[in-house]
């Protein structure tokens, strides 16, 4: 991936090649990003008489989710890759 600054693009052009080499063109996307965590702790006590034993756990999720477009510069470096 080269970094390129244009004065002029002709985003017609390239749309039209993607939709050759990709055979669809979009302009946005969805994306999720999952992060999930889980822990657990157990202990057992006890005496002659009485015992006892607990459990504890905790699970954490987070969830992200984005919308991203996807820019002309990075159409074209699709383009010029192929």
């Amino acid at each position: 991936m080269k970094l390129r600054n244009f004065l002029y693009l002709n985003t017609k052009i390239v749309e039209d090649y993607l939709s050759v080499i990709d055979g669809y063109v979009y302009d946005e996307e969805s994306r999720a990003i999952t992060n999930s965590s889980e822990s657990g702790v157990t202990g057992k006590a006890g005496i002659k008489v009485v015992t006892g034993e607990g459990i504890k756990t905790a699970k954490l999720d987070e969830k992200v989710k984005r919308s991203v477009k996807i820019s002309d510069a990075s159409k074209f470096d699709k383009v010029f890759t192929y």
